[in-house]
C-alpha cells in the first residue's frame, strides 16, 4: 500500500517497528494455522467434486 501527500504528527503514531520486521507471535500463529486452513478447504474441494461427479448439465429447463 502506497500513500502519498498524507501528513501524520508524531504524536499520532504510538508503536514502531522497523519495516522488514516480522514479529514472532504472528508467525508463530500463522505457522500453525496456515496448514489447517488449507486441509479444511481441500476437504471442502474434495466435497464439492464428489457432489458434481455423475451429474448432467442443467439445460434450465
Amino acid at each position: 500500500m502506497v500513500v502519498e501527500d498524507v501528513f501524520v504528527p508524531d504524536a499520532a503514531v504510538s508503536l514502531t517497528r522497523p519495516a522488514d520486521a516480522w514479529p514472532p507471535i504472528p508467525n508463530t500463529v500463522i505457522g500453525a494455522a496456515m496448514p489447517l486452513v488449507r486441509a479444511e478447504a481441500a476437504v471442502h474441494v474434495g466435497q464439492l467434486r464428489r457432489t458434481w461427479v455423475g451429474r448432467e448439465p442443467t439445460t434450465g429447463k
